[in-house]
């Protein structure tokens, strides 16, 4: 339905019909056969098929609604204003071939080669390693050969059929004719719920009068005033209530579990632990926001705690109360990630709140992103003292210290020297790794000891 391609968009309409269809035809068979000449034509029971069809048909209508909602959402496709943004951030990518690099600023969506992180300047292995491409890259943006290397979001994959990427893409599924990411991720589960529901209870109210035909060898006066075409009609319309019922379920059942524990199709793949595990009901948020009555229906979370182009991971709980961040009062209160060589903003898009109550507060060893000249020294003379040094945690990278001015793009809060036990456990513990964003990579320096600023 989002696709880029005229022909693949009409392609995708072929089969959303044929599901309507489905829909409308089980819906039909079971309202006319079933209930119309069954149980209130030879059975009199109009208020069973009353009960029956009321239930019945709200069912029917709220997986149409899921379904037609999957359909005709955008999946979440990465927006040009979020590549400035990034690139204007300067957060760390992931090249195509793996090399972790800092953009240079306006590489948003493509041109020269980004350099390496200290590929000129002596850094240790460590720094120029590759990541792989198939695995979980919790803080980092990637590039997108297909899109012209532009860059996208972590968790967002490209689309061969869409021929876009997507935020935290899960599949491309040819039913609804559309990519599963992000934005309807939740109508997806909730298609295959409601779906699997109303087929088990079609299946399952309708049972008793199939199983009866087949067994019993008499003949009764249903069975004799029954067309034998509505009693075929009406078979293979409770086959196919069957048969989806169990493949919905299945996939209810398995993106379910793919919800709590945080992962999509494309990630179940990966070896690595997955960093985006924060818990079965935070996780749940992060696709259904906070819990209310619009969980059970697939409109917008009323009160969303992720926007797609971040997700939580394992350390930002802990990372909170340093900060002294309140979860509860903004979905993007939690502000910063760690990782092997960065400490990175887990959203281009962090509120300026946050930054302001950190700095206030002293935190120690946090980098913040950049918002603007002006706006870096006025949270700076409202920090005073505290804007002064970042130890880097990661003895092994090697690079010099570069003398750098308050204001000139890096928000960087009181030095936090490593902890006697952290200097008893040795390289790679050691303080806390950090890295300014928003400022030349060259005035940047990673290494075993402080970044002035």
């Amino acid at each position: 339905m989002y696709a880029k391609n005229r022909t693949v968009r009409g392609i995708s309409l072929i089969p959303l019909l044929l599901v309507t269809f489905l829909f409308f035809f089980v819906g039909a068979s079971y309202t006319y056969v079933y209930l119309h000449l069954l149980l209130v034509g030879c059975n009199n029971d109009l208020g069973v098929a009353i009960a029956l069809g009321a239930i019945g048909t709200l069912l029917w209508l709220v997986a149409l609604w899921c379904f037609y909602a999957c359909a005709g959402r955008d999946p979440g496709e990465v927006r040009d204003a979020w590549r400035r943004e990034a690139a204007e951030k300067r957060i760390p990518c992931i090249e195509s071939d793996g090399s972790v690099v800092l953009p240079p600023p306006g590489d948003a969506v493509g041109g020269e080669r980004l350099r390496e992180i200290g590929s000129d300047d002596g850094a240790s292995s460590a720094v120029r390693a590759r990541a792989r491409l198939r695995d979980f890259h919790a803080g980092y943006v990637t590039k997108c050969k297909q899109c012209a290397n532009a860059l996208r979001p972590e968790r967002a994959h490209h689309c061969s059929i869409c021929n876009k990427c997507i935020m935290r893409m899960d599949h491309h599924c040819p039913w609804v004719g559309n990519c599963v990411g992000f934005n309807n991720y939740k109508q997806f589960v909730l298609f295959n719920f409601y779906c699997a529901m109303v087929c088990t209870f079609l299946a399952a109210s309708s049972a008793p009068w199939i199983v009866n035909e087949f067994l019993y060898t008499g003949s009764t006066p249903c069975s004799d005033t029954l067309p034998t075409g509505l009693w075929g009609v009406f078979l293979i319309s409770w086959v196919m209530e069957i048969t989806f019922g169990l493949v919905t379920l299945v996939m209810f059942l398995t993106h379910l579990y793919y919800l709590l524990i945080n992962a999509t199709t494309i990630e179940a793949q990966y070896a690595s632990p997955n960093p985006y595990n924060v818990g079965r009901m935070a996780n749940a948020e992060q696709i259904f926001g906070k819990f209310d009555w619009s969980w059970f229906f697939p409109v917008s979370p009323r009160q969303p705690t992720c926007t797609g182009q971040f997700s939580l991971t394992r350390l930002d709980g802990r990372r909170n109360r340093l900060l002294g961040c309140d979860p509860s009062a903004s979905p993007f209160s939690v502000c910063m990630y760690t990782f092997p060589f960065f400490c990175l903003p887990i959203s281009v898009a962090c509120w300026r709140a946050s930054f302001e109550a950190a700095l206030r507060k002293g935190r120690n060893g946090y980098a913040f992103p950049h918002r603007g000249e002006r706006d870096s020294q006025q949270l700076a003379e409202s920090a005073g003292s505290a804007v002064r040094s970042v130890t880097i945690g990661a003895p092994a990278l090697s690079a010099r210290v570069a003398e750098m001015p308050v204001g000139s793009g890096a928000e960087i809060v009181e030095d936090a020297s490593p902890s006697s036990a952290d200097e008893k456990r040795g390289s790679g513990e050691t303080g806390r790794t950090a890295v300014s964003l928003g400022v030349d990579p060259e005035a940047v320096a990673i290494g075993g000891g402080r970044v002035q600023v």
